[in-house]
Formats: C-alpha cells, sequence, structure tokens
C-alpha cells in the first residue's frame, strides 16, 4: 500500500473540518441556529400538549396602560392601588418585576408599603401574578 492513500485521507478529514467549522461560524453570525433551534422547540412543544392551568396570571404594563395612566415608571401609589386590586381579586401570591430599592417620595412609598401591609404579606413573592 503506498503513503499517498492515508496522506490523502488525512486531507480530506482536515479539509472537511475546516468546511465544518467556517460553516458553523456562518451560520452563528447569521443566526441561522436560532431558527433552527426555534422550528425543533416548537416541534417538540407540539408532543407535549396540555391546557393552561390558569394558576398564573400575567399582566404586562402596556402602551394602553401608558397612555392612561401616565408615562413610567408609575408613582408609587399606582404600584400599590395594582396591589389592591390584585389581592381583592384573590391573589395568592404577588411578584413585581421593577426596582424598588431607591426612595421615591414620602407619600408614595408610604401608600405602596399600606399596600403591602393591607394585604398581609411582609413582602411580594412567588410566581402567581407578575406585574411588568
Amino acid at each position: 500500500m503506498s503513503k499517498a492513500a492515508p496522506l490523502k485521507t488525512e486531507q480530506r478529514q482536515w479539509k472537511l473540518l475546516l468546511w465544518t467549522a467556517v460553516i458553523g461560524l456562518v451560520f452563528g453570525l447569521i443566526g441561522f441556529g436560532e431558527i433552527a433551534e426555534d422550528v425543533l422547540r416548537a416541534s417538540r412543544n407540539s408532543f407535549h400538549r396540555h391546557p393552561a392551568s390558569g394558576d398564573i396570571v400575567f399582566i404586562k404594563i402596556d402602551d394602553k396602560s401608558l397612555r392612561s395612566v401616565g408615562n413610567w415608571p408609575w408613582p408609587r401609589r399606582t404600584d400599590g392601588k395594582l396591589i389592591d386590586k390584585l389581592d381583592a381579586a384573590g391573589a395568592s401570591k404577588i411578584a413585581i418585576d421593577f426596582n424598588l430599592s431607591f426612595p421615591t417620595n414620602t407619600v408614595d412609598d408610604q401608600a405602596l408599603a399600606d399596600s403591602i401591609r393591607r394585604s398581609g404579606r411582609q413582602e411580594l413573592e412567588g410566581r402567581a401574578i407578575v406585574l411588568f
């Protein structure tokens, strides 16, 4: 057997590896992998259909809300009113996904604190109802 045959096979393997890397890089740069991943995820999820439990309510602050209430961030008294309404509606847990780590003004901060206190929760947590 000649030495040329193993050399050609080795060159082909390196070419294949190089082309695979180049194609992978190109697909990664153009985001083709995300498209394929989304299609595969949708296909996989179609095999596991089940009805929604209704245990989670997602409340989103949308354009309509911004037009009626005003620009974001809303005063904390408005956040407190939302908490009061959610509590009155029977929410078992409330989670808020916006920054409350800094004080705004005493009146609004107190209104939010009072709403939390009225709800009977020391802190708002969980996954039952989320305000975004």
